[in-house]
C-alpha cells in the first residue's frame, strides 16, 4: 500500500483510525478508495482483518471493495467482513439461531417467491381487488425497515392511507405464511437481527466486542433498521467510519433517511469530519453548474467540488417547442458526437420518469441510433402497456384468444383460473373462439350465477366499446377504455411510486396514439398494427454498445463522457408530486444534482415548452433548477 496515491483530503480520512469518523465524499471524489485504503491501513497497524466490518448496499459494491482490499493487502485482506447489510444479517442470524437451537435452516424468499406468497394472501383475504401484490410488499418492506413488525402497536398509525386496516390484515397473514414455510424475506433479515440483538443482549455484546472497527458505505442511503444495527454494533469500541454524501440522498421513497447522515455529529459527539472535494470525473464547468444547483439546498454539509481539469465545453441548455423536438435535437447531437469520435456506449440520456423513454426509443429507432434501457424494458414491453394493447386488440378482434385471456381478469373480476379452464374446455369441445365460449356460458347458464354475472359484465363492456370505437378520436377512446375497465382506478388506489409510474406510462401511450394520428394520419387500428410490426432488429434496446437510456434514480454511481438530462420542466423535474412538499422538492434537487455529476466531458440540459398529457398539449414552465444552475435568468 502506497499512501502517496492519496490526495491530502483522502490521506487525512485514511490516517484517522480511531474514534467516530464522518467522511463527506462529494460525487467523483474517490470514496471507495478511501474505504479500501482505510481498511488496508488498519491491517498495517496490526488490526486483525476479521475484526473489521465493512458494509455497503449492493453485491457489486461489496465485490469491488473485496477485490481492492486484496490488491492492497494480499490474501490477508480476505479475512475482513465485507458484505451487504442483508448478507451480514443473514450470516449472523444463521450462526446464532444454530447455536441457540432456533430454526436456522430458514429459506430466503426472493422477489418472485414473495410475490407468489402475497398473491395467496390477497386471495385468502379476498383483497385482490384492493391492492396489488407488489404494492402490498412495498408497504410491508417499508414497515420492516422502520422496525414495525406485524404485531407492533404502532402498525395502525404507520399505515396511514386509504386501506390501512386491510394492510394490517395482509401484513399479519403474510408473516404467518412466511413462518409456516420457515422462510424470511429481505426485510425480515434486518428486522429480525435487531430483534435478536434486543432480546439477547449477550449476542449483541459478542459482536460489539468482536468488531473493533466498522465502516459503512453510502451512509445517506441507510434506513432506520440499518442505522440501529450499525449504531448498536459500534457502541463498544466507537471506531465507526461512515462515508456518504447528503447531496446524493435520493432514495427516501424506499425507506432511506437522510437524517442518519445529518445527525451523525449528534450521535457521535467527538466525531472527526473530513470533506472530499477534489473531483476526478468531471470538468470544472460541469462542477460549477452542479455546485450552483445544490447550493440552493437547505441544511446540507457545505462542499465545493473542484478539479484540476479546468478545460472543457460549456454546459448547454436546449429549449425546444415540443417534446418530440427535444428528442430529435438530442438524437442529432448524439450523431454529431459519434462523428467526433465518441462511442454510442459513452453517451447517456437521463429522464425523471420511465414514461419519458417512449419518445426517445421511437426517435432513436428512426435515426438508427442503437440504445439500451437500463433497469427497465422497452416502452411497449411494459406490463401496463401490454395490458391496454390487449384490451384494444380484443375490442378490435374478439376472436383473438391470446389477448382476451390476458385481460379478462385485469383488473380482478372474480373470474379465476378454474373458471378459465372450464371456458377453454368448452371452446375446444364446441370449436368456439374463447369469446364465443364466454357468450355460450352466459346464454346456457353453464357456470355459477355469480361468475356468469361477472362474465356477462365483461362481454357487455367489450360490445359497448366495439360500438364506440369509431365514434371518437383514438386517444379519447383509449382513455375511455382505461377508465371504464377500472384499470386506471386500480392503479390509483395503490398509492405507490410504481403505480404512479405505470399511470404515467399509460398517459404516454395515449400521447403516442394522438401523435401518430397527427404525424402519420394513422387511426387506432393502424397504430396497433404498427407496434406489432416492430421486429427484433428494430429494437436496439438490446444493444449493449448503444446509448444508455435510464431514469435519474438509476444513474447513481455511474459515469459517461456525455450526458443529456431531459425534461427540465416544472411538474416533470421537479416531479409534480413534490412541488408542494419541501422535503420531496429538496430530494428532486439532489436527484438532478446526481444526474449532472455523472457527466465527465459534456453535459446538455434540455426542456420543452409543451408536452402531451393524456393526449392533449400542456404548456410547461422551465424547471426552477435551471434558474438555480444560472443557465437561465
Amino acid at each position: 500500500m502506497n499512501l502517496a496515491d492519496l490526495n491530502p483530503e483522502q490521506l487525512k480520512a485514511v490516517q484517522k483510525l480511531d474514534g467516530p469518523v464522518l467522511v463527506l465524499a462529494g460525487a467523483g471524489t474517490g470514496k471507495t478508495r478511501v474505504i479500501t485504503y482505510r481498511i488496508a491501513n488498519l491491517i498495517e497497524h496490526g488490526v486483525k482483518p476479521e475484526r473489521i466490518l465493512a458494509v455497503t448496499f449492493t453485491n457489486k459494491a461489496a465485490d469491488e471493495m473485496k477485490e481492492r482490499v486484496v490488491q492492497l493487502c494480499g490474501w490477508g485482506g480476505n479475512g475482513v467482513w465485507i458484505s451487504t447489510f442483508h448478507a451480514f444479517a443473514l450470516k449472523v442470524l444463521r450462526t446464532e439461531y444454530m447455536k441457540h437451537s432456533l430454526p436456522w435452516d430458514f429459506t430466503i424468499f426472493d422477489e418472485v417467491d414473495q410475490k407468489n406468497l402475497m398473491k395467496q394472501v390477497l386471495k385468502e383475504l379476498e383483497l385482490e381487488d384492493v391492492i396489488k401484490p407488489r404494492a402490498a410488499l412495498y408497504y410491508i418492506d417499508i414497515a420492516k425497515g422502520n422496525l414495525i413488525d406485524s404485531e407492533s402497536a404502532e402498525i395502525y398509525s404507520f399505515f396511514e392511507m386509504n386501506f390501512s386496516e386491510e394492510l394490517v390484515r395482509i401484513y399479519k397473514l403474510y408473516q404467518k405464511k412466511l413462518r409456516e414455510n420457515n422462510a424470511k424475506d429481505f426485510g425480515d433479515l434486518l428486522l429480525d437481527l435487531v430483534i435478536l440483538f434486543r432480546e439477547k443482549r449477550e449476542i449483541l455484546e459478542k459482536y460489539q466486542n468482536h468488531f473493533q472497527y466498522i465502516l459503512v458505505d453510502e451512509y445517506q442511503d441507510t434506513n432506520y433498521a440499518q442505522y440501529i444495527i450499525i449504531k448498536e454494533l459500534a457502541k463498544k469500541h466507537r471506531n465507526i467510519c461512515v462515508v456518504g454524501d447528503d447531496d446524493q440522498a435520493i432514495y427516501s421513497w424506499r425507506g432511506a433517511n437522510i437524517q442518519n447522515i445529518r445527525n451523525f455529529e449528534k450521535d457521535w459527539k467527538d466525531c472527526a469530519v473530513f470533506h472530499l472535494e477534489r473531483n476526478y470525473r468531471s470538468t470544472q464547468k460541469i462542477l460549477d453548474v452542479a455546485t450552483a444547483l445544490i447550493s440552493n439546498a437547505s441544511r446540507r454539509w457545505q462542499k465545493k467540488l473542484w478539479t484540476e481539469n479546468q478545460t472543457g465545453e460549456d454546459v448547454v441548455l436546449g429549449v425546444f417547442e415540443k417534446d418530440i423536438d427535444e428528442a430529435k435535437g438530442i438524437a442529432t447531437e448524439i450523431l454529431q458526437l459519434v462523428d467526433f469520435g465518441y462511442d454510442f456506449k459513452e453517451i447517456a440520456v437521463f429522464y425523471r420518469m420511465n414514461s419519458q423513454s417512449r419518445i426517445f426509443e421511437e426517435i432513436f429507432r428512426r435515426y438508427q441510433i442503437p440504445y439500451k434501457i437500463v433497469g427497465g424494458v422497452g416502452f411497449y414491453e411494459r406490463k401496463e402497456i401490454k395490458d391496454i394493447i390487449s384490451y384494444l386488440l380484443t375490442i378490435i378482434n374478439p376472436k383473438d384468444n391470446w389477448h382476451i385471456k390476458r385481460v379478462i381478469n385485469v383488473p380482478p373480476r372474480g373470474i379465476g383460473k378454474k373458471t378459465l379452464f372450464q371456458i377453454e374446455r368448452i371452446a375446444k369441445e364446441k370449436n368456439f373462439s374463447f369469446y364465443e365460449a364466454l357468450k355460450f356460458c352466459v346464454e346456457k347458464d353453464v357456470l355459477p350465477q355469480k361468475t356468469t354475472g361477472k362474465i356477462d359484465e365483461f362481454i357487455n363492456l367489450i360490445e359497448h366499446w366495439r360500438d364506440e370505437i369509431n365514434n371518437m378520436p383514438g386517444f379519447e377512446f383509449v382513455q375511455k377504455v382505461l377508465s371504464e375497465s377500472g384499470y386506471l382506478e386500480m392503479l390509483e388506489m395503490q398509492e405507490t411510486y410504481e403505480a404512479k409510474e405505470r399511470i404515467a406510462n399509460l398517459q404516454e401511450f395515449v400521447n403516442a396514439v394522438r401523435s401518430h394520428h397527427e404525424e402519420k394520419g394513422e387511426d387506432l387500428r393502424e397504430f396497433l398494427y404498427g407496434i406489432a410490426l416492430i421486429s427484433e432488429k428494430d429494437l436496439p434496446h438490446f444493444d449493449e454498445e448503444g446509448v444508455t437510456l435510464m431514469t435519474l434514480h438509476l444513474c447513481k454511481g455511474l459515469e459517461f463522457r456525455a450526458v443529456f438530462i431531459t425534461g427540465l420542466e416544472e411538474g416533470v423535474l421537479p416531479y409534480s408530486d413534490s412541488l408542494y412538499d419541501v422535503e420531496e422538492l429538496e430530494e428532486e434537487r439532489r436527484l438532478c444534482y446526481v444526474g449532472i455529476t455523472r457527466a465527465k466531458e459534456i453535459l446538455r440540459l434540455s426542456c420543452s415548452k409543451t408536452r402531451r398529457l393524456w393526449g392533449r398539449w400542456v404548456y410547461n414552465f422551465p424547471s426552477r433548477f435551471l434558474k438555480e444552475t444560472r443557465l437561465i435568468e
